[in-house]
């Protein structure tokens, strides 16, 4: 009888045990069902400013004839998309200047750092390696090599500062072309081990990361160490940060390189190669040309907003082709974007342009998307891709450019499911969403030279009171 009552105690401990266990796993399982980015998949309640005027909206005939379905929902949308570049040459953090509160205001979800191209020669402790390859941007030369100890750079510590007043979640990219031009006996280990030295000091400061990007744009040829790796060498240097910085931290996503061009093979490579091994896929997206950009047309500006749709659909196929993933489980993020556009990156012209990508973003369920950049610098041609100035003959330094407003506004009125909605007039779209609590937002957005006087039908829609 005693001896019964042990094995009973036995087998009720181990069922218990196994109860338990069963329940990790499943409890683990519903953690690794969580794809990069979902948690920015966020219902939203609209929050009108403190102060308004009250006007009273007048008849008149209208141009154009907009249809809204709030039933019929496209797409959730994802916070995400609301993200802009840092970058170390932003010069260092200073609290008590009109950048920093206009940085702010942009209320902005992420904040990508070190680059832009420049991840590729950034080292994020400023301890340069002594020898390094011949390639041919660096020319052999470490002085073309980059750190955080000059007065006009932002080091990794300031960056985080920026971080934590703006509220946004940082995105680093870490240095992959390292991997290629250093001259240890195995470079890419060496390079991997200096990616989780960064990880490790991220930890010890009560700062650590956890979305990565795995190099930037190593597929160009104008990016550092191209002309030493080619696709296979990446998707191989791919693996070993991957299994290293995993280690350090296992609950970080990491994002791959993949190419917007579509005559590349270099999906195809690194795809087959890694892409069951990573979190999400990476492009970037400017649409018009380096050269001659202050001849780009107010009209071809927003003929780009296609780019949106095409390089996301040649990006999916590829995706469900040379991986065992589904691109629900491979999400994509534009961690770069703005127009080539010269002196119209300075106008209105910027303002539509960003506003319409935003809505494209909706539209299309893109993951995350992060506009370059906080600050840019103005040049001699008359452009700047800078949210606020620096060297503008024209603005006071932080003061900001036009394309802040795109973001402010959209912050505010747009809402977290995108539903349909059709314009009569081709030249004048439309991004319709809803709120979770109730309210409708809409954007229209009129490319034309001619005025247009638009007549909303809401469908069965019910509106309130007050249209803001």
């Amino acid at each position: 009888m005693y001896i019964g009552r042990i094995i009973f105690a036995i087998m009720k401990f181990i069922l218990r045990l196994t109860l338990s266990l069963w329940m990790c796993v499943v409890f683990l399982n519903m953690l690794n069902g969580q794809n990069s980015f979902d948690e920015y998949y966020k219902n939203l309640t609209f929050q009108p400013f403190a102060s308004y005027d009250v006007g009273n909206l007048s008849a008149s005939n209208s141009t154009v004839n907009v249809v809204i379905d709030s039933d019929s929902i496209i797409n959730p949308i994802s916070q995400a998309i609301h993200g802009q570049n840092g970058a170390f040459f932003h010069s260092q953090f200073n609290l008590s200047n009109t950048r920093e509160q206009n940085w702010k205001n942009g209320e902005f979800t992420f904040l990508r750092y070190p680059g832009g191209n420049a991840s590729n020669q950034y080292f994020w402790d400023g301890n340069l390696p002594a020898t390094i390859q011949y390639e041919s941007v660096l020319q052999g030369n470490p002085a073309n090599l980059t750190d955080g100890s000059t007065a006009w750079h932002m080091d990794s510590d300031e960056f985080m500062q920026v971080v934590s007043f703006t509220g946004a979640e940082p995105i680093y990219c870490v240095n992959m072309a390292y991997a290629f031009y250093g001259t240890t006996a195995d470079p890419i280990a060496t390079a991997a081990s200096y990616a989780c030295d960064w990880m490790r000091d991220l930890i010890a400061k009560g700062t650590p990361v956890k979305y990565w990007e795995l190099g930037n744009e190593n597929y160009g040829s104008w990016t550092v160490a191209r002309d030493l790796a080619g696709a296979q060498e990446y998707a191989d240097a791919c693996k070993v940060f991957a299994d290293s910085m995993r280690a350090v931290d296992p609950t970080i996503e990491l994002g791959v390189v993949l190419t917007e061009f579509s005559t590349d093979n270099w999906n195809e490579v690194v795809l087959a190669d890694v892409g069951d091994l990573v979190d999400y896929g990476i492009i970037h997206i400017y649409p018009h040309p380096k050269n001659d950009q202050n001849v780009i047309s107010e009209e071809n500006m927003y003929l780009a907003i296609e780019e949106v749709h095409n390089k996301r659909s040649q990006v999916v196929a590829q995706v469900e082709t040379f991986t065992n993933k589904s691109i629900e489980d491979f999400p994509i993020a534009i961690t770069e974007y703005n127009a080539r556009a010269g002196t119209r990156n300075l106008s209105r012209s910027n303002v539509l342009f960003t506003t319409m990508f935003l809505g494209e973003f909706a539209k299309e369920g893109i993951e995350a998307a992060m506009q370059w950049d906080l600050q840019n610098g103005y040049s001699t041609g008359g452009g700047d891709h800078g949210m606020t100035s620096v060297r503008d003959p024209f603005l006071n330094f932080g003061d900001v450019n036009p394309e802040f407003y795109a973001h402010y506004y959209m912050r505010k009125y747009f809402g977290d499911h995108f539903v349909q909605s059709t314009s009569s007039n081709d030249k004048v779209l439309t991004y319709s969403t809803t709120f979770s609590s109730g309210e409708l937002g809409l954007v229209i957005v009129n490319t034309s030279d001619l005025a247009q006087t638009v007549d909303v039908d809401l469908g069965d829609y019910k509106p309130g009171e007050r249209a803001y």
